[in-house]
This record gives C-alpha cells, sequence and structure tokens, in this order.
C-alpha cells in the first residue's frame, strides 16, 4: 500500500508532462525577426551568410560587416549605467 501514492504521483507527472509536450507541438512556430542597421542592405548581409567562407574575401561583405559592427558597438548605444 506504500507504493500506491508514489504511483499516483508519478502517473500525475507523466500526464502534464505529456500535456505539455501536446502543447508546444499544438502551438504555432515562433517567427525570429532579425533586426538590420539602418544603412545596411539585408540583401547583401544575406548574400554574406549564403557564401559561407567565401564571404571573407568579399570585399562587400567586409564593408558589410565592419558597418554592421560599427553601429552596434557605438558609443550611443550603449546601455549608460545610473547612479548607485
Amino acid at each position: 500500500m506504500r507504493w500506491r501514492p508514489i504511483l499516483i504521483a508519478g502517473l500525475a507527472a507523466a500526464a502534464l508532462g505529456l500535456a505539455a509536450t501536446r502543447q508546444s507541438l499544438l502551438s504555432p512556430p515562433t517567427v525570429v525577426v532579425e533586426a538590420v542597421p539602418a544603412g545596411l542592405s539585408t540583401e547583401i548581409l544575406r548574400r554574406c551568410r549564403d557564401l559561407g567562407q567565401a564571404a571573407l574575401a568579399d570585399d562587400q561583405c567586409r564593408e558589410a560587416w565592419r558597418q554592421s559592427r560599427r553601429l552596434f558597438l557605438s558609443p550611443a548605444t550603449q546601455p549608460t549605467r545610473g547612479a548607485p
């Protein structure tokens, strides 16, 4: 008789796990939106992504990446810390 509560708890946990799995299968897929900084062409960045290793030797890709780094790492976009 001591095993009955353990069995009930195990079945409940399994049922909850199946319900969560079923819910995730029924929910629509998540859409990821990539933000592209102003001045950069999404077509160029996509082309460079698709080129793979060959993009390292492409001048247009290197320029696009340079602009992207400059815009992303510029001090104006860095968060400011408030006074403690």
